[in-house]
């Protein structure tokens, strides 16, 4: 659980005054029953008339209309559950707002699948419990902190206006109790592990328990496993964690017999923690098994992979399990709207529904997505609604519909199985009472058609909660589906791959404003009705593209006889025609390589224009005019400049195109080995890295001084550093001339190392971490912690299992590390590439003087596309 106070947020919103036109629905939210006959929205600092249109999911026009000037309230004619887009235009102003119409949520359930992560303790109001319970949710995972309720060692107070919330939230919804983290007066406010800790957290463990009595699930810690809040004081291993969990199962049980406790709330599915756990008997003081397993920096991997991870989990789970059935619940978990992984919103609602479906499919017992709300000025993509100030309304996302919807179709039901079907489409059923329906979905981009066997109509529900009634024709409906669920209610027969109807685009892409071309083929007599044009069988369908990159879903009706007996629905990306996919030094050729993606290499583009210096010089215009007909152009520059290893020298380029915007590159571009070796000993001795080139830190880097001190100068702060790898191992040594080694907490103010290794592309904050690397001159301990890290990586891993040696002797310090690839995660020497940045810091014992870096990224600013690009050499 992340840490976000939003109470104060308001303070923080000084542009309130010149905000733009705002709104607002009633219950301060744009959500509504499906069964509201009035749907009302206002607008706030509307200035004149305005012409307003509502859109539907699928980016059609559903409703549109004018107000007069000084008219604010606008009622929408919103009979359909969805997810749809108000747009408002007044002027040269343009403002808009999303709006789910929602149907009425299942029943309340304590077994109930449907959880999701709130914030409550955190500052969020209890207005937004409706909205949670709208949207068909039985569980959220909230927990106020120890350091909050025990603010005097021995005095517990719940009695504050948080608590008090938390309390109100578990009144009407079940509450997955997290109790973390630390306290000031107790092991230094990490995790407990003296006498005196694990004493106080059992009183803290008691106090909560009598405090919520309608509470009877707690969770052990958040995210244990990779030391959050912890800071860095107790290493966070199983034994630790041990003295932990039975500390609280001894108190819970004591407290309330009957409370559920969930173990191990562990991130990233770390198969070697878990076991090690179980291996100490962790299965026989915890009821569940709790974990998170995201797909950091791995977001292209689909919600689908979930399911052989946590069949495995379940096997492990069964090992140790001494016959006992052991649930297993995700009590975090999502996927972000990331543009640079291909998730937009849309693309974020269809992966919540298939994430419950495939955890379901692997007989996982709670599913809480992270999360419900993202709050102003905090950059969550996860949630599935945000706030948005002045007015303090809740707006919806597409996710927050597609949950809606999927919660309405089976939330009443239970998981009866999953169903054969072709693949790679999935199915799975549900069933009560008589009721049953199918959940239905292809995870791949390219369509597949299926052919639906059933006797009488059916009733199709589409991700955002539609309903379309199909009539078979020759005892058969048909589907033509890619990435987006649906559900099937009515008699279903056999499913297989259809011949009566295929869609067969070539790519799942488009560039922006060109409209996605596909062939319809199939028996004569069929026909397709999509964006207002009907195709018949053995035509070319043109879908309208999007005036701006995104994703672009599209669904329609198949109609044979005049009868509507199937339904078309997919999801393509809209991207810019062209992009530049890279940019590589060749030093032994003396050439750079620019590399230009192309969506439609046949759609003609002439190179009209370029521009370009590298290391100041400038670079002759490229000897192809026009980009080849092919997906990727390779450009070669040649340059007439030595560039030593290391040596980070300025690239601008600026191409012009003939029919596209300008594509733009500016950055440092160097010869940057990282050379393969198998003979390194981690000793602390750099004698061995001698015979390959290092960075020098003087010549090849800067020093950057700290709150203006000046510069000590090269005799009294100097580095080199040297990098390697071999099919396991990242090696690092570093030679730093510093008369004086002085550590401190945290260790970035003391003298150490700070190192950012990342992925290539996407470079950023989700595919990269820093490590932070130091020792002590007193007693010789070493150290590799890790620093920043995306939310919820194993940093732990990084500490456990990195091999450091340090020394210092007279005026010099040694450094060598090695750090295995499979706990870095993001990068290994498949990739060919990745990027590193270094920097040494300073401090005589008088604070943190400054730094010497080579690349950026760090210290001035966290930025990891600014790293510099290093090459595997072998």
């Amino acid at each position: 659980m992340r840490q976000i106070w939003i109470g104060a947020l308001a303070l923080l919103t000084g542009a309130a005054a010149t905000a733009g036109i705002g709104f607002k629905g009633p219950g301060s939210a744009t959500v509504f029953p499906v069964a509201d006959a009035v749907k009302t929205v206002t607008l706030h600092r509307l200035t004149g008339a305005a012409e307003w249109t509502v859109y539907d999911f699928w980016q059609h026009p559903v409703a549109r209309g004018a107000l007069k000037s000084g008219e604010s309230t606008l009622t929408l004619p919103l009979a359909e559950p969805g997810y749809y887009r108000l747009v408002v235009r007044s002027g040269q102003e343009t403002a808009e707002t999303g709006i789910a119409v929602v149907a009425p949520p299942p029943a309340l359930r304590k077994d109930s699948p449907f959880g999701i992560n709130s914030h409550f303790a955190q500052g969020w109001e209890t207005s937004l419990i409706p909205l949670i319970r709208a949207a068909g949710f039985s569980w959220i995972r909230d927990g106020l902190e120890w350091q909050s309720v025990e603010p005097r060692k021995g005095e517990f107070d719940f009695n504050f206006e948080v608590a008090k919330r938390v309390l109100k939230a578990s009144e009407a919804l079940h509450v997955v109790y997290c109790l973390s983290y630390g306290n000031q007066y107790y092991d230094q406010r990490s995790a407990p592990v003296t006498p005196d800790g694990i004493a106080g957290w059992k009183r803290f463990v008691g106090a909560t328990a009598g405090a919520f009595p309608k509470v009877d699930t707690f969770e052990t810690w958040n995210e244990y496993n990779c030391g959050f809040n912890m800071f860095d004081k107790v290493r966070p291993t199983a034994e630790n964690y041990m003295l932990l969990l039975k500390a609280t199962r001894a108190q819970l049980k004591q407290s309330r017999p009957q409370a559920e406790l969930m173990g191990c709330s562990a991130t990233t599915l770390p198969f070697e923690w878990l076991e090690e756990v179980f291996a100490l008997g962790g299965l026989d003081y915890m009821d569940s098994v709790s974990v998170h397993p995201y797909r950091w920096g791995e977001w292209q991997r689909m919600p689908e992979t979930l399911y052989p991870d946590l069949l495995r989990l379940r096997q492990l789970v069964d090992k140790y399990a001494k016959g006992r059935h052991v649930p297993i619940h995700t009590t975090e978990l999502g996927w972000p709207v990331d543009w640079k992984y291909r998730i937009s919103e849309a693309k974020q609602a269809a992966y919540i529904v298939r994430t419950y479906a495939n955890l379901q499919r692997a007989g996982v017992d709670k599913v809480l997505w992270y999360c419900f709300m993202k709050p102003p000025q905090d950059p969550e993509l996860f949630a599935i609604g945000e706030l948005i100030l002045p007015e303090w309304n809740y707006t919806p996302r597409p996710g927050y519909a597609a949950i809606a919807a999927m919660t309405h179709a089976v939330g009443d039901l239970d998981y009866a199985g999953e169903v054969a079907v072709p693949a790679p489409a999935l199915c799975m059923k549900y069933q009560k009472g008589g009721r049953t329906v199918h959940l239905l979905w292809n995870p791949e981009t390219k369509p597949v058609t299926l052919a639906v066997a059933s006797g009488r109509p059916v009733t199709l529900t589409d991700l955002m909660g539609g309903r379309h009634v199909l009539t078979p024709v020759d005892g058969r409906v048909q589907l033509v589906l890619a990435q987006m669920p649906v559900y099937l209610e009515g008699e279903i027969g056999a499913v297989s791959l259809s011949t009566a109807v295929t869609a067969s685009p070539a790519a799942m892409q488009t560039a922006v404003n060109t409209p996605f071309r596909f062939r319809l083929d199939g028996e004569a007599g069929f026909s397709l009705a999509v964006d207002g044009r009907e195709y018949a069988a053995g035509q070319s369908v043109l879908l309208e593209g999007n005036d701006s990159i995104g994703s672009r879903n599209a669904i329609g009706d198949f109609r044979r006889g005049g009868v509507t007996c199937g339904f078309f629905c997919l999801s393509y990306d809209v991207l810019t025609q062209l992009s530049l996919a890279g940019v590589q030094l060749l030093p032994a050729q003396q050439q750079i390589r620019v590399d230009i993606d192309n969506i439609l290499p046949l759609q003609f583009q002439k190179i009209t224009g370029f521009a370009g210096t590298f290391a100041g010089a400038p670079l002759p215009a490229p000897t192809l005019d026009r980009l080849a007909i092919t997906p990727v152009t390779t450009l070669l520059l040649p340059f007439r400049k030595e560039v030593k290893p290391y040596d980070l020298k300025p690239l601008v380029l600026r191409f012009d195109f003939s029919s596209h915007p300008s594509l733009s590159h500016e950055g440092m571009l160097g010869n940057n080995p990282c050379f393969y070796r198998k003979d390194i000993t981690i000793d602390g001795e750099v004698g061995e890295w001698r015979n390959q080139p290092c960075i020098d830190l003087r010549a090849q880097g800067k020093y950057v001084p700290a709150f203006g001190e000046p510069d000590p100068g090269p005799q009294n702060f100097n580095g080199k550093v040297w990098v390697a790898w071999d099919d396991n191992r990242f090696y690092l040594a570093a030679e730093i001339t510093d008369p004086t080694h002085h550590q401190v907490f945290p260790v970035w103010q003391g003298d150490s190392l700070q190192v950012g290794i990342g992925k290539l592309f996407p470079a950023d904050s989700d595919t990269s971490i820093e490590a932070e690397i130091t020792f002590s001159s007193q007693n010789g301990d070493c150290w590799v912690f890790p620093g920043r890290t995306p939310l919820g990586f194993d940093g732990g891993a990084i500490r456990q299992y990195s091999e450091p040696r340090m020394k210092h002797t007279g005026n010099r310090s040694t450094y060598e590390v090695a750090i295995p690839w499979d706990k870095i995660r993001f990068i290994g020497p498949g990739d060919g590439a990745f990027r590193f940045s270094i920097l040494v810091n300073n401090n005589n014992g008088t604070g943190r003087l400054g730094w010497l870096e080579w690349g950026s990224g760090i210290g001035s600013g966290k930025n990891p596309e600014l790293y510099p690009v290093m090459t595997f050499v072998k």
